[in-house]
């Protein structure tokens, strides 16, 4: 690290230096140093798997990726989410799209509704379609008693009842 200079005898100044230094950033100050404590962020990626009820069969993937950070106001906190549909689901005709996130409350926490549609289609030729629909999970993005972010799950709903929602693949 590079000594902070001074920028001449007779000039008043204060002069802070910002350095990284064995993975840790650090404040000088006018011949002091102390350790900068960085924002403690958590970057979950929650997995869901839309299938059958019956069969235990897996039809695709949705993601929901948070960041949550524990020195920051919940409205800075974002989510984004994305859903792919895999060879089962394509075999058997389904196809899964529009994922996507929306904040539905919270003021100190945040809660979320992710979505993602779901079409029925002949297989063969992608059409007809005979139904379509929406698959909703329910989050909560929020700081516990001591500070630390946190994200859970605290319900689902899916728009047939041939469907559920697996935590597994």
């Amino acid at each position: 690290m590079k000594p902070c200079a001074s920028p001449g005898r007779h000039r008043r100044w204060a002069l802070v230096c910002i350095a990284a230094a064995a993975g840790a950033t650090w404040v000088v100050t006018a011949g002091h140093a102390m350790p900068v404590r960085a924002a403690a962020c958590i970057h979950p990626t929650l997995k869901y798997y839309p299938g059958a009820t019956d069969e235990k069969w897996r039809y695709g993937e949705a993601d929901f990726h948070f960041e949550v950070c524990q020195d920051t106001p919940a409205s800075t906190w974002t989510a984004t989410a994305s859903v792919q549909t895999n060879g089962t689901g394509r075999t058997l005709g389904y196809t899964f799209d529009n994922a996507r996130i929306e904040v539905i409350g919270g003021n100190t926490d945040r809660f979320y509704d992710g979505k993602f549609d779901y079409h029925s289609c002949n297989p063969p030729t992608g059409f007809p379609c005979a139904h379509s629909g929406t698959f909703h999970i329910y989050f909560h993005a929020f700081k516990t008693g001591g500070g630390t972010p946190e994200v859970i799950s605290y319900n689902r709903t899916t728009p047939a009842h041939e469907f559920t929602i697996y935590d597994t693949p």
